[in-house]
C-alpha cells in the first residue's frame, strides 16, 4: 500500500490538475503498489552493473543524482521520465543502432531505435541502483515470412527487465508501459514478439552492428516454429 501521506497528496495533485508530469502520469501504477523494497540478492546485484557499452560514467551518475527517490518504483518512474524529457528521436540515426555506448546517447540525447531507448534507459535505472537487463525479440510474423523470403527486413524489439519490490518486471520504455504479472521464463512476448537474447547490453550479447542483430535474429527465423508462440496476457499499465 501507498503510505497514506502518499496517496492523499496524489489524489489532491491529480484533482486540482497540480501534479508533476512524472506523477500524473503513473497513478494507476502508483494505486499498484503492493510492497516494499526487498534486499537485492547477488544473483539480482549483478544487474547493477553494465559492461564496456553500459558502463555508468561520472556524467550519468550526476544525472541520477538529480532523480532520487525511496524506493525502487519511485526511482524508475523518474528515470523514464526523464528520457522522455530530455531525449528526442530521430529514425536517421538508425543505422548507428548498437555501435554507440550509453555514455555517447547521453551526450547527443538523440536516440535512432528501441534499441537506443532501451540501452539508456536501462543504464539510467541501474545508476538508480534499480537491477535491468535487456531482452531482444523477434516479431513472429516476420519470423514466419522471412523463411518463406528471405528479402523481408528484420524486425524486432528490444525491452527491459527490472528488478522491483522482490520480483522482476517488464517495461517497454519506447511505449512507456508496464507489464505486472511479468512471466520470466517465458519466451512469447506481448504484441507478437519473441524471446531471442538477454544480456546487461548489446555487446555483452554479441551485437555490435545492425549486421549483427540482422545475422543473429535472422538465424533464430530459420529454426523458429509458429506454434512456439502464445500470446502472453499480461496486465498493461501505462507509465
Amino acid at each position: 500500500m501507498l503510505h497514506r501521506f502518499s496517496a492523499a497528496l496524489l489524489v489532491i495533485l491529480l484533482i486540482t490538475g497540480c501534479s508533476p508530469s512524472w506523477m500524473s502520469h503513473q497513478a494507476n501504477f502508483f494505486f499498484l503498489y503492493n510492497g516494499q523494497d526487498q534486499p537485492l540478492a547477488e544473483e539480482t546485484r549483478i544487474y547493477l552493473s553494465g559492461s564496456s557499452q553500459s558502463e555508468i560514467t561520472p556524467a550519468i551518475r550526476t544525472i541520477a543524482g538529480q532523480l532520487e527517490a525511496d524506493t525502487r518504483r519511485e526511482r524508475m518512474l523518474k528515470a523514464i521520465d526523464y528520457l522522455w524529457t530530455h531525449f528526442s528521436y530521430d529514425n536517421r540515426e538508425a543505422h548507428l543502432s548498437f555501435t554507440r555506448t550509453a555514455d555517447e546517447l547521453f551526450q547527443t540525447q538523440v536516440l535512432g531505435g528501441c534499441s537506443d531507448f532501451a540501452l539508456v534507459q536501462s543504464v539510467l535505472f541501474r545508476a538508480l541502483a534499480i537491477p535491468a537487463r535487456l531482452v531482444v525479440t523477434a516479431d513472429v510474423e516476420w519470423m514466419e515470412k522471412y523463411k518463406e523470403n528471405n528479402l523481408y527486413m528484420t524486425r524486432g524489439h528490444v525491452f527491459i527487465e527490472v528488478y522491483l519490490e522482490n520480483r522482476w518486471y517488464l517495461v517497454d520504455t519506447a511505449y512507456r508501459t508496464i507489464y505486472l504479472d511479468y512471466q520470466r521464463f517465458q519466451k512469447s512476448y506481448p504484441r507478437n514478439l519473441f524471446f531471442c537474447f538477454r544480456g546487461t547490453d548489446y555487446w555483452n550479447i554479441g551485437i555490435k552492428t545492425v549486421d549483427d542483430v540482422d545475422r543473429l535474429l535472422r538465424a533464430i527465423a530459420l529454426t523458429f516454429n509458429p506454434v512456439q508462440y502464445r500470446d502472453p496476457v499480461y496486465t498493461k499499465v501505462s507509465i
